[in-house]
């Protein structure tokens, strides 16, 4: 009776993790994708599933974000999908709903190197370093036939007791990698240590309040936008003071010839035709500019991104105009 309940217990987790994800998928099937996140959140939480499992929750849920109009959550669920699955694609027939964030997914990835995980075996067990973690994934490692986990300090290195293959795990406790660790190479010295390529610490695309930061894109409507209202400002003010010339040549008629003063007054008509000119321009750019920069700092992530992919390439632009 104890080893049937100790088999029931041990079964248990994985039994709601297959049904979450199956509930999951089977909503997608039925066009229920609230129901399908919620599934899948729920299978994602629940921790434990193997490398499989875990990319398919992150591809369905980044399919179900897509269809509910939600591209930010979708993209980001791309991210992940694209960072612990390198061979990760699309149809060639799927929607664009689907295919953007996606696309833009890939480029953030491409741009900051896919996840990239070294294990070396030492004296004292094996040594696990993040070399490259886009997502901020990356929480812990265990041996793939164990249960204790080693999780990553703050230089993103941990020790795991034993021998043999390497779970990568995320907070929850899913797969996110596996690999077989190598000899680490001796020298006089000792074993030559790890060198992490990317020295910013552990980052969390999940958390609950992500840096404030601003996409390329802001700053390349930004400098246009305050280039025309500036230009639009010092036409302006142009304008004036070659309106006020013309006035004041005409007040002045001994002074000054009548073509002193037709010449003052066509240059003010110019120049204040400019102003409204470069001024409207720096006004109708502001709209995308001001839209980029709140959405930066509200969500952390790029309104604008691009993507390419086999077939095509482009910029998408995400707001609300």
């Amino acid at each position: 009776m104890r080893a049937l309940l100790v088999t029931a217990l041990l079964a248990t987790p994985a039994f709601a993790e297959s049904r979450h994800l199956a509930d999951g998928r089977k909503a997608i099937d039925d066009v229920r994708f609230d129901d399908a996140q919620r599934s899948l959140l729920a299978a994602l939480q629940a921790g434990g599933n193997d490398l499989a499992a875990t990319r398919e929750i992150y591809r369905l849920l980044a399919h179900a974000s897509a269809a509910l109009g939600r591209a930010d959550d979708a993209e980001q669920y791309d991210r992940v999908w694209i960072a612990i699955d390198p061979s990760a694609s699309l149809g060639a027939d799927v929607s664009p709903k689907l295919r953007e964030p996606f696309d833009a997914a890939k480029s953030f990835v491409a741009a900051r190197g896919g996840l990239d995980i070294d294990a070396a075996t030492t004296a004292d067990g094996i040594i696990v370093r993040v070399a490259s973690d886009p997502v901020g994934i990356a929480r812990a490692a265990k041996l793939v036939t164990g249960a204790d986990l080693a999780t990553f300090d703050t230089a993103r290195s941990a020790r795991v007791a034993g021998a043999g293959r390497i779970a990568v795990v995320d907070r929850y406790g899913n797969t996110i990698a596996e690999l077989d660790p190598t000899p680490a190479v001796k020298t006089l010295g000792g074993s030559i240590p790890f060198t992490p390529r990317d020295d910013a610490g552990p980052r969390d695309v999940f958390d609950e309040t992500p840096p404030s930061r601003h996409s390329t894109a802001f700053y390349v409507l930004a400098v246009p936008t305050g280039l025309a209202l500036a230009a639009g400002l010092g036409f302006g003010i142009t304008s004036l003071v070659y309106s006020n010339t013309a006035i004041g040549a005409a007040e002045d008629s001994g002074t000054y010839y009548y073509s002193d003063v037709t010449d003052a007054h066509d240059k003010a008509t110019r120049f204040w035709k400019l102003a409204a000119i470069t001024g409207g321009v720096g006004a109708v750019l502001a709209i995308p500019t001001l839209i980029l920069y709140s959405r930066g700092r509200d969500r952390g992530a790029p309104a604008v991104a691009p993507f390419a992919s086999d077939t095509s390439m482009g910029v998408s632009l995400r707001g609300a105009f």
